[in-house]
């Protein structure tokens, strides 16, 4: 029962991402790379596309390597991502 629980609250925080006015991924790429948050950034980064949604994705990671996170839908989203920015890339000094 408290799989279930769980498993209604996280599709709960889901549908909210789904449909707020603006998403901020904050700092993607820090999460884990588990099967289920891929699946899940998927969907939710597709919707978005799909329903013309705004979403912000600040990261340290270039478009290979978030390409690279998502796996096999890896260009497929990344591809959205690209087509719905209205941003820039900034390059700065670090490690």
């Amino acid at each position: 029962m408290a799989a279930l629980s769980a498993w209604q609250g996280r599709e709960e925080r889901i549908k909210q991402y789904l449909e707020c006015d603006l998403l901020i991924l904050d700092d993607h790429g820090r999460e884990p790379a588990w099967d289920s948050n891929v699946a899940n950034l998927t969907r939710v980064v597709m919707r978005r596309y799909n329903h013309q949604l705004p979403l912000m994705v600040p990261s340290n990671l270039s478009s290979g390597e978030i390409e690279a996170r998502f796996g096999r839908d890896g260009n497929a989203v990344t591809g959205r991502l690209w087509e719905m920015a209205r941003g820039f890339v900034v390059e700065g000094f670090g490690e």
